[in-house]
């Protein structure tokens, strides 16, 4: 019951993943507020990119965690997403 609460429920902030599945968006939302975890984020990112959600919704979601978790939870976010991209092309 655990995982099933906290995979699913609403976050409560902006939400830059409309209509996507709520695990992907929360999993990805709130792995910046962790230290030590980009591994993980950038995982998630790509995840996210090869499952249809595009470059400009990660680029709202950056903008929402450095909103809500801080300039440097955004900043780290950005990186990250940079390197997700750069990979990509």
């Amino acid at each position: 019951m655990y995982e099933k609460e906290n995979t699913f429920d609403d976050d409560g902030g902006p939400d830059v993943f409309r209509g996507a599945p709520r695990r992907r968006k929360n999993g990805t939302g709130r792995i910046p507020g962790l230290d030590g975890v980009n591994p993980q984020l950038r995982a998630h990112m790509g995840i996210a990119l090869n499952t249809g959600i595009t470059e400009a919704q990660l680029r709202g979601l950056v903008q929402s965690i450095g909103d809500t978790l801080g300039k440097e939870a955004g900043d780290n976010a950005a990186s990250v997403l940079g390197e997700v991209l750069a990979q990509r092309k």
